[in-house]
């Protein structure tokens, strides 16, 4: 049960089913962090959990988690937030991102040869979503 409970924290799957299973999975593991019991993730009670610590980083200036921050949504799908990155860091709204423009999403501009598949000198959303795809486990129906 416990490497149900490590399972990565961005495969929650669309379904309404599926995100209810993936949301009481979070709860445990949540509860079971929270060692100081005060409904709230700090650094030194997500150590040893990479993808909740890259999940803290993003709230910006804020420095726990809270439990809804770890629940998915009905209806959201994977890349939906790649896709909202990709949108802002396209200064020029030409869908496609240079190697200045990935500088606002530091780990693709530190990929980004790799990524550029094509060696077009360019990153499109559809190159993004494909590796995405390829590296997100596959989704386990329950």
């Amino acid at each position: 049960m416990a490497l149900l409970l490590l399972s990565p924290v961005s495969a929650a799957a669309p379904g309404t089913q599926s995100v209810r299973h993936y949301n009481k999975r979070m709860e445990v593991l949540f509860r079971r962090l929270d060692v100081n019991g005060d409904g709230r993730l700090d650094r030194l009670e997500l150590k040893g959990q990479p993808a909740l610590l890259r999940r803290l980083e993003r709230q910006g200036k804020r420095q726990t988690l809270l439990l809804n921050d770890l629940r998915g949504e009905p209806g959201q799908l994977r890349g939906q937030r790649l896709a909202r990155r990709f949108k802002l860091a396209d200064a020029n709204g030409d869908r496609r991102l240079t190697r200045g423009e990935s500088l606002a999403m530091p780990w693709v501009a530190n990929h980004f040869a790799a990524l550029d598949r094509n060696s077009d000198g360019y990153l499109s959303l559809k190159e993004l979503l494909t590796l995405q795809n390829a590296l997100s486990p596959r989704q386990r129906l329950p």
